[in-house]
Parts: structure tokens; C-alpha cells; sequence
């Protein structure tokens, strides 16, 4: 298969809702291709079939010399509630270099930590792990990761980023508001999505977007 064959038959799977026998074993055979794109998306992809195999091709790929394999691959692993992948993820955030991916793994590490109810020591070890945590998006993620641990303070510090320079940093953090809304906090956070003053058109964009869902 050549490049544009690759791409787009990993597109495709993301709209499916089972893939056949043969589609899985395609997507492992992606997941080694020498195109670190065809390795990202095949990343991506892994997160539909939750098991034993995907998790180890997506620890493998969690060491990928490109960073953007490197965050579908942590972002993938938010699907596997278990210790193993709490310690590999753990370990990233401590060593990893690039400020998305380190985004990424911190999100899917707090994800994990909630839904195996380990609370306790999630929330202590993002906030030991709070000196590396200094761009705006890791910021950003590590106050989105305390509010899913439960720490609703939290969620005013979220709306902080919400006024920050780079535009791409107020998506993502409009973007995440869009998981946690919910009935208890709708009317709050419409209104601070309201008071965003960033002309930009992907802000504008989002603020549309948001609204139109949530309004």
C-alpha cells in the first residue's frame, strides 16, 4: 500500500463501529510503518480495540521519536484503567520533553486515576509534578486534570486560560469545558464562555460552536 492508500483506510476507521478481523490486523501492521503519520494515526485508531495487544503497541509507540505519535499514543492509553498504564503514563510526565504530548499524557493519567478510583494519589502526584507542569496548555491540562479528580476549585482556574494570548490554547480550553459541562455548572460556564474577548476566527469559532450546543 502506498501513503494516500494507508491514510485513508485509517480515516475510515474512525467512523466505524466494529472493525472486522482483518481491519485490526491491518491497524497493527500500521502501527510499525516506517511514516510516523501512518504511525500516529494507527495510534489514534488502537483506542477502538481495548486490548492486551493495543496496549503494548501503544506503550511502544508511547517511546516514538516523534512527539505527535507520541501524544495519539497517550491519549489512546486513557482507555486502559489499570497500574501498568498509570505507571507508564506517570513516568512520561516526568520525562517527557514536548509541551502537547506531556498535555495529553496528564489528562489521560487523571483519567485513569478517577475511574480506578485511585483519587488520593493521582491528585498528589500531578501536584508534585506541578514545577514541569509551567506552559499554558500543561497548565491548562493540569487544572482540567484536578477538576476530573474531584477538586471543583479547579474549575475557576480553568476559566482563567480562557483570557490568554494564544488562540489555541482558549480552544482547548473551551473544547474541555464542552466534557464537564454539565446541569449543575451550565449556567457558569456559558456565562464565562460569554465574556472570552479574543477576535481570532478559531475562538470565534469555538465560541460558536459551544453556544449552539449548549444554549
Amino acid at each position: 500500500m502506498v501513503f494516500t492508500e494507508k491514510f485513508e483506510k485509517l480515516c475510515s476507521y474512525e467512523s466505524y463501529e466494529k472493525l472486522s478481523d482483518d481491519d485490526i490486523d491491518l491497524i497493527y501492521r500500521l502501527s510499525y510503518d516506517t511514516n510516523s503519520f501512518i504511525r500516529a494515526l494507527s495510534a489514534e485508531i488502537l483506542a477502538k480495540i481495548p486490548n492486551e495487544r493495543s496496549k503494548s503497541i501503544l506503550f511502544m509507540l508511547a517511546n516514538d521519536r516523534h512527539c505527535f505519535v507520541r501524544t495519539e499514543a497517550y491519549d489512546s492509553l486513557s482507555v486502559f484503567s489499570d497500574k501498568e498504564t498509570a505507571g507508564l503514563l506517570s513516568e512520561k510526565i516526568s520525562s517527557e520533553s514536548d509541551d502537547l504530548a506531556l498535555s495529553y499524557a496528564v489528562i489521560s493519567f487523571a483519567q485513569i486515576c478517577r475511574d480506578m478510583d485511585m483519587i488520593n494519589m493521582g491528585t498528589e502526584f500531578l501536584t508534585s509534578a506541578a514545577d514541569k507542569l509551567t506552559s499554558e496548555r500543561c497548565t491548562l491540562c493540569m487544572y482540567y486534570a484536578m477538576y476530573l479528580l474531584g477538586k471543583r476549585e479547579y474549575l475557576r482556574k480553568i476559566y482563567s486560560i480562557l483570557h490568554c494570548k494564544d488562540y489555541r490554547i482558549v480552544c482547548m480550553a473551551v473544547s474541555l469545558l464542552s466534557d464537564i459541562i454539565n446541569n449543575s455548572n451550565s449556567k457558569e460556564i456559558i456565562s464565562e464562555v460569554n465574556k472570552i474577548d479574543n477576535d481570532t476566527i478559531a475562538v470565534q469559532s469555538s465560541i460558536k460552536s459551544f453556544l449552539e450546543e449548549y444554549c
